[in-house]
Parts: C-alpha cells; sequence; structure tokens
C-alpha cells in the first residue's frame, strides 16, 4: 500500500531520534555530574544532539509534504479514503505516544541536571 511505503521512506516520523535526543540528554547529564567535565566529548555530543534534532524536523516536514503529495494525486474513494485515514491516525497515535514517554524522560533528566534553587 501507498501509505506503508510512504512511512518506510527518507520522511517518516522517527521514534529512534527520540531515543537519541534522550540518550545523549542523559550522556551530558553524566558528564555534567564529573569534577572534570571532557569538554571535548560534550562538544561532540552538542553537535550530534543537534544534528538530530534537524534530522527529525527534516523527515516531519518531508512526511508532512508527502502526505500532501499523496491525497492531492490519488482519487480515494471513501472506503479508500477511510482506510487510509485509519492507518495515518494508527502510525501517528504510535509516534505521539512515543513522544509522550520519552518527553517524560528528557524532561527528568532536565530536572536532575538542573539545581535545586
Amino acid at each position: 500500500m501507498a501509505f506503508e511505503e510512504a512511512i518506510q521512506q527518507s520522511g517518516e516520523l522517527q521514534t529512534t531520534a527520540l531515543a537519541d535526543i534522550c540518550s545523549l540528554l542523559a550522556e551530558l547529564e553524566t558528564i555534567a555530574k564529573s569534577s572534570e567535565p571532557d569538554e571535548g566529548k560534550v562538544h561532540l555530543i552538542l553537535i550530534t544532539l543537534r544534528s538530530r534534532f534537524e534530522e527529525l524536523t527534516r523527515r516531519a516536514q518531508m512526511f508532512m509534504s508527502g502526505l500532501q503529495r499523496r491525497i492531492d494525486l490519488q482519487a480515494f474513494g471513501l472506503e479508500d479514503f477511510l482506510a487510509y485515514k485509519q492507518r495515518l491516525l494508527d502510525y501517528l497515535e504510535r509516534f505521539i505516544h512515543e513522544l509522550i514517554v520519552v518527553t517524560a524522560e528528557i524532561s527528568a533528566i532536565l530536572s536532575e541536571s538542573t539545581p535545586s534553587r
């Protein structure tokens, strides 16, 4: 089906990027707690973190553009449209669920690394 092909292409919404972002932030937190943080490692992590955010943004933009093109180019019958819509909603729900989980993890990491006042 066109939808399954679309989500496997470069414009997919990637939960792996979310997990990578969480992991990189946790690594930064660990480094921040050390008595002598490795500046080179911090720099590399920050560059990688920025890259993952940029890639996540780029892929989300490609995903949305691809969806619009498919909708514009295909004349859906009602049943096909409803099936397509349901698969899209299921896919987005899975991504949003993962986003919520990772957001909670990131929030916890940031809360732990923020000095108490």
